[in-house]
C-alpha cells in the first residue's frame, strides 16, 4: 500500500488595504439574508465604506444568543480574517460566492462571510 504525504507552503501576498476594505463594506453584506442573524448595527469611527478606517460592530454571541456586544475592527482585522477564511477553505455555497483575494467577485453573501470570520474567528451563520 502506497501513502501519499501532501506538502503545505505558506504563500504571502501583499493587497491594496483600500481594495480589501471596499470589496466587504461596499459589498451590500447588511442586505444579506444571513446577517438578521448576528448584524445589530455597524458604523464607522474613521473612514467609510471605500477608504479603510475604523468600524464598530454590534452583534448578537454565536448561535442566535440574544446578548449584544460592540467591537472596534479596523483593516488589519478584515486582513486576519481574509487569512483565516481562505485558510479555512471557506465559501459560501448557496450564491457561488468564493473568499479570495479576487476583490471583483465579492457580493453581500462573501462580505458577510467575512465579516462572521472577523467578528467569530469561524463562519458561525451559514
Amino acid at each position: 500500500m502506497t501513502t501519499t504525504t501532501t506538502e503545505k507552503v505558506t504563500v504571502t501576498v501583499e493587497i491594496e488595504a483600500d481594495d480589501l476594505w471596499s470589496a466587504v463594506f461596499g459589498s451590500g453584506f447588511e442586505s444579506d439574508p444571513v446577517s438578521i442573524n448576528w448584524l445589530v448595527d455597524y458604523s464607522f469611527v474613521d473612514g467609510d465604506w471605500d477608504k479603510n478606517g475604523i468600524v464598530k460592530i454590534t452583534y448578537r454571541g454565536g448561535h442566535f444568543a440574544e446578548v449584544e456586544s460592540s467591537k472596534m475592527f479596523n483593516v488589519q482585522d478584515l486582513a486576519a480574517a481574509l487569512s483565516n477564511a481562505i485558510a479555512r477553505g471557506y465559501h459560501h455555497v448557496p450564491c457561488g460566492g468564493k473568499i479570495d483575494a479576487d476583490f471583483e467577485n465579492y457580493d453581500a453573501c462573501v462580505g458577510d462571510l467575512l465579516l462572521q470570520v472577523m467578528v467569530y474567528g469561524e463562519e458561525v451563520f451559514a
